[in-house]
């Protein structure tokens, strides 16, 4: 559900910049009566997605979506839970190979 929340923020509607839906993140985070399925791998994921820089793709510019940055930090939650190590998550998306533990195949 977060993921699409974020995704309809930077979407045509809404066209929130990245850094107005890291700022309403952490408004989120401070809301007391709002409650994150994982609040670390959410925290992570945003740590992720304001640290990732855009990536030239072509003659545009490509920035991570903030889904990716979630998908790759539970990834990793889940390879600790079982005292594994995630050795690369596999992605075509440029940008999203940029994040930590990402690779393009």
């Amino acid at each position: 559900m977060l993921a699409e929340v974020v995704w309809t923020l930077a979407g045509r509607k809404y066209q929130l910049s990245k850094e107005d839906i890291i700022n309403t993140m952490e408004a989120l985070f401070k809301e007391p009566n709002l409650h994150f399925e994982d609040d670390q791998v959410v925290w992570s994921a945003l740590h992720a997605y304001r640290n990732a820089k855009p990536v030239k793709v072509g003659r545009r510019k490509q920035e991570v979506d903030f889904a990716d940055a979630l998908v790759v930090c539970k990834a990793q939650k889940i390879a600790a839970a079982r005292s594994d190590r995630l050795q690369a998550g596999y992605t075509f998306d440029t940008a999203a190979s940029q994040l930590p533990y990402t690779r393009l195949p």
